[in-house]
């Protein structure tokens, strides 16, 4: 339990803390997720797949935004900060480039990427959440959902 106390301070964000390069990079692979859906929602403009688009969209915002919340509390100049991040980056490069399939025979090449990715940054938001009354809870509040959701 100290250990992870004492990671839990050090992993506080400096307070000239700018984007680092492997944000960047993460942020990069969700351009690419972008562009991926805009192909598949330009390859069959019906309303059927417009909202199929819209779903997957949802989806991988979804797990962007929860990851980049959680990176915004820490120190990403970390060796084990930019390492999770790279590592999410692979797994949400595989979740990328299976949109197409996302509804046919790959849709596994999706959705566990996808599941991986939401664990990672929710494990994540427990480790940089800096230590005040009732963050552990605040948490706890948002990955109970989030959990029952995947």
């Amino acid at each position: 339990m100290r250990n992870i106390l004492f990671m839990k301070k050090s992993m506080a964000p400096p307070k000239d803390q700018g984007a680092d390069f492997v944000e960047l990079f993460f942020d990069l692979v969700f351009v690419y997720a972008i562009t991926r859906i805009t192909a598949l929602t330009a390859h069959d403009l019906d309303t059927f797949h417009m909202y199929r688009s819209l779903l997957v969209f949802w989806l991988i915002w979804w797990g962007w935004t929860q990851f980049t919340w959680s990176l915004n509390a820490a120190n990403t100049r970390l060796a084990s900060v930019r390492m999770t991040v790279l590592v999410a980056t692979g797994v949400a490069f595989v979740m990328a480039s299976s949109v197409g399939e996302a509804f046919g025979d790959g849709v596994l090449w999706f959705a566990i990427p996808y599941v991986i990715i939401r664990t990672i940054g929710i494990g994540f938001s427990f480790l940089v959440e800096p230590d005040t009354e009732g963050s552990n809870s605040r948490v706890l509040s948002f990955a109970i959902p989030s959990f029952i959701g995947l």
